[in-house]
């Protein structure tokens, strides 16, 4: 226990006060609110030291597809709390993600064949997500955020996240990230349906990659203000063309406030989680801010009906981890900046259309300030302690993907050279805990003030 805690502060004080050259030259769903959840009872938390495995037979060396589900598998799950376990369940595979299903190490979404929970997520579902996590070295950008996300409790939905041993078929294949999937349903975005799309709920995902593939504008997406839109609630026959128009209204609404910075607008938006989805944005420095995988709610009846942020997702090339962030090819309105991944410089609020009004807006703004001094001296060291207690406790279970996948000093899309020149998994964790310690103080400093 003394040697832990010694590492624990080692890391820490490593973290807070060693100097890295960072910056370098950058040249059918359903609502399946009807499942209960069922509390499993004496259930401890899994214990120090031990990771839990699952365990996906039946795929017999056939080819796993991103777009077409790998049927008659069965899943198993094996861990130190007996009520967790579960064998040969079946179920179905196939691959997900974008970018990183190009990676070797691939990401993947399970399906059961009925809703359950898994581990200690403590809801039932039938869609599972295993990230790979292949191009961040630390594991953790995905799951801190989500975890800070959930410290700061104002978002309606912060997703589940649990690290695992995964095996195919008998062979290892690392360490996973089991998750949420996104979408609505008990436990995850609670929201209702109803016909009257007025008093129906919405969970929509700003995502430019929606209008590919030969979908059809005004029904598999919608655009405002020249940005896409899709919906993942609902959706297939109880997405009309009434509730489509609808909140395509209501969107348009909400954007020409914000851009005419009309105050009006905190009549149609949740303040509270657009303040702490916009502090996790900027602090983590997320590369696709401005065109992927921004999520958004239209909930509450009458008077109370806001359009809420959340939940958060989508972390892998963030905190430093993309040569080419800054480039004006990758900037949805062809911003250059000057820092490229570096720790410094308004992101968020410059390649995001909405906050980048919103945090002109003083009302906004101060909301911004106020909020941040709270999370600085509360969530915000909480965050980093929690992501040096996981790299120290779990050092060596994290340590057995780099057996299956020796990528530790070798260049994994799209790693700065920075970060391809740490060949450790705690150099790697040093790496993240500064960034995010050096990118406070530069906001404070220069923007949060």
């Amino acid at each position: 226990m003394k040697i832990i805690l010694v590492l624990l502060l080692a890391v820490l004080f490593t973290a807070c006060g060693r100097t890295v050259e960072i910056a370098e030259d950058t040249a059918n769903h359903t609502n399946t609110r009807a499942h209960e959840v069922s509390h499993i009872e004496n259930a401890a938390p899994l214990g120090p030291g031990y990771f839990p495995s699952i365990h996906i037979n039946g795929v017999n060396r056939q080819r796993i597809d991103r777009r077409i589900w790998l049927r008659d598998i069965t899943i198993s799950v094996v861990s130190d709390v007996e009520a967790y376990n579960f064998a040969d369940v079946p179920a179905r595979i196939r691959g997900r993600g974008n970018s990183t299903w190009g990676l070797e190490k691939q990401p993947y979404r399970i399906r059961f064949e009925r809703a359950r929970p898994m581990l200690d997520a403590g809801h039932y579902a039938r869609d599972w997500t295993l990230i790979a996590n292949h191009s961040d070295k630390t594991f953790m950008r995905h799951y801190s955020a989500y975890y800070f996300s959930a410290l700061l409790g104002t978002m309606d939905f912060s997703p589940y996240a649990r690290f695992v041993h995964l095996y195919i078929d008998g062979v290892y294949q690392g360490v996973y990230q089991l998750s949420d999937q996104v979408e609505a349903g008990q436990g995850r975005a609670e929201l209702t349906y109803h016909e009257d799309p007025s008093q129906s709920e919405f969970l929509i995902q700003l995502n430019m990659r929606a209008a590919y593939n030969d979908a059809v504008e005004g029904v598999d997406f919608i655009r405002v203000n020249r940005l896409i839109y899709e919906f993942r609630f609902p959706r297939g026959d109880q997405l009309t063309p009434a509730h489509i128009e609808y909140a395509k209204e209501y969107l348009t609404r909400v954007d020409t406030m914000i851009r005419n910075i009309d105050n009006d607008v905190f009549h149609y938006i949740h303040l509270p989680s657009f303040v702490d989805y916009y502090i996790i944005r900027e602090l983590y420095k997320c590369q696709d801010i401005g065109r992927f995988s921004v999520f958004m709610q239209i909930r509450g009846q009458g008077g109370q009906r806001r359009l809420e942020m959340g939940p958060v997702w989508d972390f892998d090339i963030s905190a430093g981890n993309a040569y080419y962030q800054g480039h004006r090819y990758h900037s949805i309105d062809g911003l250059t900046h000057e820092y490229g991944y570096g720790p410094q410089g308004v992101w968020t609020a410059a390649e995001n259309r909405w906050f980048r009004m919103l945090m002109r807006n003083t009302e906004f703004s101060e909301a911004v300030v106020t909020r941040w001094a709270e999370v600085r001296e509360n969530q915000f060291p909480a965050l980093i302690d929690h992501i040096n207690f996981m790299a120290l406790h779990y050092q060596a279970e994290f340590e057995r993907n780099f057996d299956v996948w020796p990528i530790l000093g070798r260049f994994v899309w799209p790693n700065p050279r920075v970060v391809v020149e740490i060949d450790t998994f705690l150099g790697q964790v040093d790496y993240l805990t500064h960034f995010l310690i050096t990118r406070a103080q530069w906001l404070e400093d220069n923007f949060w003030n």
